[in-house]
């Protein structure tokens, strides 16, 4: 399983230093559009948000596609991934590289100890590491190109 999980980091930390509208990014773009069949028939450009097309084109490039909700946006990736039956919402998952992760920035910290997170996700990425207590995650659409971020788990 390990090996499958790498492949999927290792495509997405190879975009490492891509900015928005550079070659890297309209590979990311073209892997995704290549798609057949394009998620809600929605072709992308450089202009729109990219965050849950860079998660599918990690996944498309490595050939597991048929494994991750291919989608252009993050909510439709969860509608996606509760049909495939993947879905966990657990604030105390503790997250392997290659999963995905996604992001809803309405939910308060002060949620985090009550209750898991059911609202609307604004932006997704691909955990690249996790040491128990941070986790880091390789994210398109973030500070204008492919970047990584580290939160704290839970």
């Amino acid at each position: 399983m390990a090996y499958y999980r790498n492949k999927v980091v290792d495509i997405v930390k190879s975009w490492n230093g891509c900015v928005k509208g550079d070659k890297t990014h309209m590979e990311i773009l073209a892997l995704y559009n290549g798609h057949s069949p394009l998620a809600r028939g929605w072709k992308m450009t450089k202009e729109q948000p990219w965050c849950a097309s860079t998660v599918s084109a990690a996944f498309i490039k490595a050939g597991y596609a048929d494994i991750c909700p291919v989608e252009c946006g993050s909510g439709e990736m969860i509608r996606k991934a509760i049909k495939m039956n993947i879905w966990v919402e657990s604030d105390n998952y503790v997250a392997k590289p290659g999963d995905i992760i996604m992001y809803d920035w309405d939910d308060s910290a002060l949620n985090y100890a009550k209750t898991d997170n059911e609202g609307w996700p604004e932006h997704t990425g691909i955990i690249i590491g996790c040491n128990g207590k941070t986790f880091t995650v390789r994210e398109g659409n973030f500070r204008n190109g492919c970047n990584v971020r580290t939160l704290e788990v839970n």
